[in-house]
C-alpha cells in the first residue's frame, strides 16, 4: 500500500492533495481540497480539518483519528512538517 500526501502552505493559501494505491490499483483518490474559495481551482472543493484531502487518504489507509486529534495528527505528522525535522529524525 502507498500513500502520496501534498500539504502546501504560502501566505494564506493552503492546499491539500492525496492518491493512494494498494496492489497496484488505485485505492483513493486523487483528491484534492483548499481552504478558501479565493484558492479553488479545477479539481479541487473546499475542505477544512478532518475533511481535508490528507486526512482522507489517512482514512482510505486505515487510519482512525483518536478522540482529540485528526488523523494527520494521530499518526504524528505535525512532528514532520518542515524537511528539517525528517533530517532530524
Amino acid at each position: 500500500m502507498a500513500l502520496y500526501l501534498i500539504s502546501e502552505t504560502f501566505g494564506a493559501t493552503v492546499l491539500k492533495e492525496a492518491i493512494a494505491w494498494q496492489d497496484d490499483r488505485l485505492l483513493f483518490g486523487p483528491a484534492g481540497t483548499c481552504e478558501t474559495e479565493a484558492d479553488l481551482q479545477p479539481g479541487y472543493r473546499l475542505a477544512r480539518g478532518r475533511d481535508d484531502a490528507v486526512n482522507e487518504g489517512l482514512r482510505a489507509i486505515g487510519v482512525r483519528a483518536s478522540a482529540v486529534h485528526d488523523e494527520y495528527a494521530t499518526v504524528g505528522l505535525p512532528k514532520l512538517r518542515m524537511i528539517e525535522d525528517w533530517l532530524a529524525n
